[in-house]
């Protein structure tokens, strides 16, 4: 659990949540529980513009199997 959050209006699919300096929690993943998929990591910079580092498939859950 990272925390309670409360917004002034209710957030919609496709809304944008940011939690900045979350190093640690994105990037230490142990677990695909339940068959959830690993969210991507994306990188934006100071103008918005985001990149993909890296984004996880299902020959990523399978190797965690072994």
């Amino acid at each position: 659990m990272i925390g309670d959050y409360s917004f002034d209006v209710p957030l919609n699919v496709g809304d944008q949540v940011v939690f900045e300096d979350m190093a640690l929690y994105t990037m230490v993943k142990t677990n695909t529980f339940n068959g959830m998929p690993l969210p991507a990591i994306v990188w934006q910079d100071e103008k918005k513009a985001q990149y993909l580092v890296r984004a996880f498939g299902y020959e990523d859950f399978k190797h965690r199997l072994s």
